[in-house]
């Protein structure tokens, strides 16, 4: 006579195979996501409260870091190339970037595109019409605002900085 085993404990038995399987699983994930967190970590350490301030205009790029660094009361480092920028960026990580958009013969585009994934963005540009450069902000994850000429345009400037350096990092006490 052959005993069949019951169909509930057959069940049974496959399920809680099933959930050691499942919990041995969810462990190896975690582990794997705790080691590429901590990469992540390492190779992009937290941005500083600062702004780096990449404009090729001697006299705009004086007058925009001179008035961020009063308003905000945070270190504004001064570019006038790309190539300065770049180094600016591994030596003072930066929590924003304020980037004019025509840089002599280049454009931020490229650097800001590269730029670590916690780092905001705002493209300033003297150009009329805003609308033409909508598309390589949105790329770049970039807020766009024209190179501030009337106080309410720097104090909306000045805002936007304040809003990106308290997302990325807060300001501590």
């Amino acid at each position: 006579m052959i005993l069949s085993r019951d169909p509930c404990l057959d069940a049974a038995d496959a399920m809680r195979a099933a959930a050691t399987s499942q919990r041995a699983a969810t462990a190896r994930v975690r582990s794997v996501v705790a080691t590429m967190a901590q990469r992540d970590r390492d190779t992009f350490p937290p941005p500083r409260r600062c702004v780096l301030m990449l404009h090729d205009t001697d006299v705009t790029r004086d007058a925009l870091a001179s008035v961020i660094a009063r308003e905000l009361r945070i270190k504004v480092v001064e570019c006038a190339s790309v190539a300065h920028a770049r180094v600016s960026l591994s030596q003072d990580r930066p929590a924003v970037i304020v980037a004019d958009y025509h840089l002599g013969p280049e454009t931020c585009a490229r650097l800001l595109s590269e730029r670590a994934p916690a780092v905001g963005a705002v493209i300033v540009t003297a150009r009329l019409e805003l609308g033409a450069l909508e598309s390589v902000a949105r790329g770049v994850r970039a807020h766009l605002a024209a190179t501030p000429v009337t106080e309410r345009e720097l104090d909306d400037l000045i805002a936007t900085v304040r809003r990106l350096l308290d997302a990325v990092a807060p300001e501590t006490t």
